[in-house]
């Protein structure tokens, strides 16, 4: 979904906005109120008239946003009440959510659609690891290049995981690995 809203940022000249909540990371979530003071700044809101609280910033960000054909890419969810409060609302706002869960609640309270992603296929997890590794590594050890994808089944985190590894140790050949 990350991938597809880089390739139609050009049908958003409102603006682009972006957000990783890291819902399922170690290295502590942003709270809605620091991700629409960085939204308002964003859109032209004034640095020193910045609201503190959650419901202070929705309401302007709302309202920057509601003429605006704009997209916001919420990444990482946790789940539907970490997303809630940075909806834009706007008719001509289209927001991008990923998350490992089902929002179901996002689904329920706030008219949106799910769109699920399957696994990558084995020619895609490839593409991703010559992405992170490199064509040249991969186009050498092609077969080998497919293994990783496969014993994955297909998730990119877990062929990301894997493939740090080589990353870091570009004489590996992917055998190795």
């Amino acid at each position: 979904m990350v991938q597809w809203a880089r390739r139609n940022r050009a049908g958003f000249p409102g603006g682009r906005l972006y957000a990783d909540l890291r819902g399922f990371g170690d290295t502590g979530e942003p709270t809605p109120a620091e991700v629409l003071r960085e939204f308002l700044l964003a859109l032209g809101g004034a640095p020193h008239r910045m609201p503190e609280s959650v419901n202070g910033a929705a309401a302007p960000f709302r309202l920057l946003a509601a003429d605006r054909e704009l997209l916001v890419v919420l990444d990482n969810a946790r789940d539907s009440e970490q997303v809630r409060s940075l909806l834009p609302g706007g008719p001509r706002c289209v927001t991008v959510v990923t998350s490992r869960h089902r929002l179901s609640g996002l689904i329920v309270t706030d008219a949106t659609r799910s769109v699920p992603v399957d696994v990558l296929t084995p020619e895609d997890g490839t593409a991703l690891l010559a992405g992170m590794l490199g064509h040249e590594r991969v186009l050498a050890e092609p077969a080998a290049a497919r293994r990783p994808a496969e014993l994955c089944g297909g998730l990119p985190l877990a062929l990301r995981v894997a493939a740090a590894r080589p990353v870091d140790r570009p004489g590996w050949t992917l055998n190795d690995m």
